[in-house]
């Protein structure tokens, strides 16, 4: 197996979900209804792994889909790839939903539990490296900050 193209280029489901994940940006933080773009499509809906809370969470976000979407949509497919990554992003907002309402069910919160929405692409992002560390239990990963290297 050639190990440059793993980082020569971006393989095609990873580059679209950046470049849908920052046209959405664009698109909340630009429009006049960017408020009812996000509202519309905050947790209840599929495209709230595209939403993010401004250019950070956007960029740090993305950066992770890069450095490990890259390898795992080679080894698994496009096609598997897009299907274990949407079903993490939905489900971390379908469980962030079922933790607000067992809070409000059970805890000690008012209904505003159940109103918070959920926007980012976290969820699928903590599926990717949960998928990374399963296939490559011996990767040694580069910390950004501080600069130390984990196995």
């Amino acid at each position: 197996m050639n190990n440059s193209r793993y980082f020569s280029s971006t393989p095609p489901v990873v580059l679209n979900l950046i470049i849908i994940n920052a046209l959405m940006l664009l698109a909340t933080e630009l429009l006049p209804v960017g408020n009812r773009i996000v509202g519309a499509l905050a947790l209840f809906n599929v495209e709230s792994p595209f939403l993010h809370g401004g250019f950070s969470h956007l960029f740090f976000n993305m950066f992770a889909l890069w450095m490990f979407g890259r390898t795992l949509e080679y080894e698994l497919g496009s096609k598997r790839f897009l299907t274990y990554y949407m079903v993490c992003g939905v489900g971390a907002g379908v469980l962030q939903l079922l933790v607000g309402w067992l809070e409000y069910r059970y805890g000690n919160v008012g209904m505003m539990a159940l109103m918070v929405p959920t926007v980012g692409a976290s969820g699928a992002v903590f599926g990717l490296l949960l998928a990374f560390g399963v296939m490559h239990p011996n990767a040694v990963i580069m910390l950004l900050i501080p600069p130390i290297p984990m196995k």
